[in-house]
């Protein structure tokens, strides 16, 4: 686990982020809940595994971090059931067809997954992929969906 702090990002350093962004008026007009709405965000990015102190990535940790929680908070109450949606995720089935073996599937545009992010991945980077643009060298758990397979020589 890294031995660098994570920052927690408050009202007034969003305000800061948001005053220089064309989404300041959306983010004004989450008051009174900017608190909770950047505690909901932080919570969801720590899922994530965030490690400040990760080698070879560029730019500043703090940075990006307050970036990724505003734009998250932001995100969220624009869309609070992107997340948590109650209905299953994923590629899901509408009608399906076998001749011989053979069999063919179908899906609704809907439900057709459309982040680069794999089933597998956490839910805030299906819902909001933009968000491993900004935090994505520092994420240690998460990614996707691939795992990596050690190749042995015989």
């Amino acid at each position: 686990m890294p031995t660098a702090t994570i920052p927690a990002v408050t009202v007034v350093e969003a305000d800061a982020y948001f005053a220089t962004s064309p989404r300041g008026p959306a983010w004004a007009a989450v008051a009174p809940g900017q608190d909770l709405a950047l505690l909901e965000a932080e919570r969801w990015l720590m899922m994530l595994c965030p490690n400040p102190e990760a080698e070879g990535c560029c730019g500043d940790f703090t940075t990006a971090w307050t970036m990724a929680v505003c734009e998250l908070a932001l995100a969220i109450h624009l869309s609070p059931t992107a997340i948590i949606s109650g209905r299953p995720t994923g590629m899901l089935a509408v009608q399906s067809q076998s001749l011989e073996g053979l069999s063919q599937s179908f899906f609704a545009p809907d439900q057709a997954q459309t982040s680069r992010y794999g089933i597998k991945a956490s839910p805030v980077l299906r819902a909001f992929p933009w968000v491993g643009d900004m935090i994505g060298c520092w994420i240690t758990r998460g990614k996707g969906s691939s795992a990596v397979i050690p190749r042995y020589r015989s």
